[in-house]
């Protein structure tokens, strides 16, 4: 039993330490665009954006397919939504504007907000910070 004790003392902190590192991300931020393709300002949830980032040039929300034709779909606040590339998902509170983006690559995860409103600029710069802890 001592010698059992002995190894997890020593193999613990290891494997730990082994997680931790996997947990990081390289490098800790991630710069993106965001360019607003659509907001309706009778619908405060009807909005449609293309995000640009590090590999990743995508339309959110993807276009819906209908017999109406290619339209955005409307947002339900506080549900995350797939982009056209599922790497990047989002949410979007049409009460405050605020979008919130998170990205999946492979240098880890990360995320970041911004506020939308018809004062927004046409490009949107937004610092995506590491989400792996």
């Amino acid at each position: 039993m001592l010698i059992l004790i002995m190894i997890l003392t020593v193999l613990v902190p290891f494997t730990l330490a082994a997680s931790a590192k996997r947990a990081t991300c390289r490098p800790n931020k991630l710069s993106a665009s965001v360019t607003i393709a659509h907001a309706n300002p009778n619908n405060k949830n009807d909005i449609a954006f293309r995000l640009y980032t590090d590999g990743i040039s995508t339309r959110c929300p993807p276009l819906a397919r209908n017999a109406a034709g290619n339209t955005a779909q409307v947002l339900v606040s506080g549900k995350v939504y797939e982009c056209a590339n599922p790497d990047a998902t989002f949410s979007y509170n049409g009460q405050d504007g605020k979008i919130d983006i998170w990205v999946a690559n492979g240098s880890g995860k990360f995320g970041g907000s911004a506020i939308v409103s018809p004062l927004s600029p046409e490009v949107i710069s937004i610092n995506l910070e590491c989400q792996n802890s």
